[in-house]
């Protein structure tokens, strides 16, 4: 035979048996179950997920299934509840998430959920450019939970993270009946609000059940928000689903008028007329007038506006409503002469400019005029 011949059989020969060795050298290096066992008792965690799928998956019986389980938890343990959370920990814990034995355990769920917000909450106070990318991937890759979306919102809220992702994160669980349990409490309640003001069609996404949780935020909102235009934006969600008393209504009418608010013509229209039933129903002023009083600054930025609108709105008071007018001048002329002294300062802020209206359009009484004049001579 000739040598080139000989030797290229000869080749491959030695080819095809150092290819088997290495396919039983390979085979050799499969982990057993008593290998896995021995690296859940030894912690060595990553050395176990990179091997607990060597065990075919008929054999993955109870035995192998509660080694998962065990591991996972102790990995957790370890490395997700201490004051620094790694990378290399949060990528191996999202890649084992997706196990059928962890998916559907739900004290994994639980755990994982809480170790995850925790992750979050750390990366994004370490101001890190990472963060965001991993969330979206996250967002895109796994299917969270409903709570896990809620724990992401308040860690993202509480670092200061805005935008409409805060409001997709808690969608699922605003959606659902369970909501009820969750909306109305800090962050969530406010994240939903706030979804509410800047996109009107979100309401249709809330379920009522989540909507009826927010009611008393919102009516505490409409009664005692500083804001004009906060207020304008919850009555306008409160009054689409008709969740408004006319005890509400009244006083938001009334806070806008005071505070100059431009109004809606319909609003308009509607708060003048409020103003008007209030002249002949003094329990209804009253009423008005008690809850106006609990407001710290007093509500009186129409006493600042010079504008025939304005002068308008002073005169219906002064008509309709003078309990209030004369509420604020006692203040003013309480505090200017050093009678009362109120915590944070004078709580009528345009005592000035109310009495420069008051004097000119005789809106109260003369002799509180007088009062207010003799003071500032002295």
């Amino acid at each position: 035979m000739h040598k080139k011949s000989l030797f290229f059989i000869l080749s491959i020969y030695l080819s095809t048996s150092l290819t088997c060795a290495y396919g039983l050298s390979n085979k050799t290096q499969l982990y057993s179950m008593a290998d896995l066992k021995v690296l859940n008792t030894n912690n060595d965690f990553y050395e176990f997920f990179a091997h607990a799928k060597d065990v075919r998956p008929a054999k993955r019986n109870d035995t192998w299934n509660s080694a998962v389980l065990d591991t996972a938890s102790k990995f957790l343990a370890a490395n997700f509840f201490s004051e620094e959370i790694s990378t290399k920990d949060y990528k191996l814990l999202v890649k084992i998430s997706s196990w059928n034995t962890l998916k559907r355990d739900e004290f994994f769920i639980e755990k994982f959920d809480l170790a995850i917000s925790r992750y979050f909450s750390q990366c994004f106070q370490s101001k890190s450019k990472i963060c965001m990318p991993q969330l979206n991937t996250l967002l895109k890759k796994h299917k969270m939970s409903r709570k896990l979306g809620v724990k992401l919102a308040e860690a993202l809220y509480k670092n200061n993270i805005e935008g409409d992702i805060l409001f997709n994160l808690v969608l699922p669980m605003s959606s659902n009946t369970l909501g009820e349990f969750y909306c109305s409490k800090h962050p969530t309640s406010q994240i939903i609000i706030n979804k509410l003001y800047s996109d009107k069609t979100a309401i249709r996404k809330i379920h009522k059940d989540c909507l009826k949780s927010l009611l008393p935020t919102l009516k505490e909102k409409l009664t005692k928000q500083q804001s004009p235009y906060t207020r304008y934006q919850t009555y306008n969600i409160l009054n689409s689903k008709q969740k408004i008393s006319k005890k509400d209504r009244n006083i938001y009418h009334i806070t806008q008028l005071i505070d100059g608010f431009t109004l809606d013509p319909e609003q308009t229209l509607m708060a003048f007329e409020t103003l008007r039933k209030l002249g002949d129903n003094i329990n209804q002023r009253e009423m008005v007038l008690d809850n106006l009083k609990k407001s710290i600054p007093l509500h009186g930025k129409i006493f600042n506006i010079n504008s025939k609108s304005a002068i308008a709105t002073l005169r219906g008071l002064s008509r309709y409503f003078p309990e209030y007018l004369d509420y604020y001048s006692s203040v003013c002329i309480s505090h200017l002469s050093g009678k009362l002294k109120t915590a944070g300062g004078n709580p009528a802020t345009f005592c000035h400019p109310f009495f420069k209206a008051a004097s000119k359009h005789q809106l109260i009484p003369e002799n509180k005029i007088q009062k207010y004049k003799k003071i500032m001579t002295l």
